[in-house]
């Protein structure tokens, strides 16, 4: 299901000095200290020192618990955070002591790259955070559209044996869009076992790919068919069908056994 569904849609962080070329890259995944997925792109430069935001050429969707990673890369100035510090008073004759303005970060939250490796910034300033904010507008409800790519065509498989393969599902609906799916229909011969069998927050820019394992009906030399129906969880009208066909064998081990037994009593008559 789809919770509170929003779009990121622009990126703000700040430059310290004049004409700075900046890439923004917002990842789908974090794993093993790589960023993988990137799933938005957007470079540009900036004139003058400040604060900016970026307005993503590609929005990205997103959904409660969905995570994602911004990166900011810029090409010189270096990047500015926020930290525990302390802070002068600037009042005219004031003599007293400075302000404490209290920061608080948690591992996790900020990295910066060291060679090839992401080095945590708490590990630096345990109160420190990169002053980088994602910026997500009210959603504008969109609409997924369920498709599916392949069939399950199986020939020559032995009576009672057990059978692979696979097919796609997509998300064709607009940019934005989260699949919610699951399979709900597939023929009563055999023995069907799919993985997954459903899935949720499929989005345009990615595909789902379904391993089906089937053990063969015992007939044999036999035609079967059938299909698979897959619905759109939100909207059941929304489906989609993958045909199926197979056919099995002759069971000739035993003929086979039979034909290498002969041979074999051929050989020991004539070599005697």
């Amino acid at each position: 299901m789809n919770y509170e569904p929003r779009p990121l849609q622009s990126v703000s962080f700040y430059t310290a000095v004049d004409a700075v070329t900046y890439t923004v890259v917002i990842y789908d995944r974090f794993t093993n200290g790589l960023l993988e997925d990137a799933i938005s792109e957007h470079t540009g430069v900036i004139n003058y020192t400040g604060f900016h935001t970026i307005d993503l050429n590609e929005p990205v969707g997103l959904t409660t618990g969905d995570d994602f990673y911004i990166s900011v890369q810029l090409s010189h100035g270096g990047h500015a955070f926020d930290r525990t510090s302390e802070v002068p008073v600037l009042l005219q004759g004031y003599s007293g002591p400075s302000v404490l303005v209290e920061s608080t970060a948690s591992p996790g939250e900020s990295y910066y790259l060291e060679g090839n490796t992401w080095i945590d910034l708490t590990t630096i300033n345990e109160t420190a955070n990169f002053c980088i904010k994602g910026l997500a507008n009210p959603w504008t409800p969109t609409t997924p559209d369920l498709d599916a790519e392949g069939e399950v065509t199986l020939t020559n498989v032995k009576p009672g044996s057990t059978v692979t393969d696979d097919f796609i599902i997509k998300n064709i609906g607009d940019s934005l869009s989260c699949l919610d799916w699951k399979i709900t229909e597939y023929p009563t011969w055999g023995t069907w076992t799919f993985s997954p069998s459903t899935g949720d927050d499929l989005k345009p820019s990615g595909q789902q790919i379904v391993t089906v394992r089937l053990k063969a009906p015992p007939e044999k030399n036999q035609n079967f068919s059938g299909q698979i129906k897959i619905v759109n969880k939100d909207n059941p009208s929304d489906s989609t069908i993958i045909d199926v066909s197979l056919a099995t064998s002759r069971n000739t081990q035993f003929s086979r056994t039979v034909l290498s037994e002969f041979i074999q009593d051929l050989i020991q008559l004539f070599s005697r």
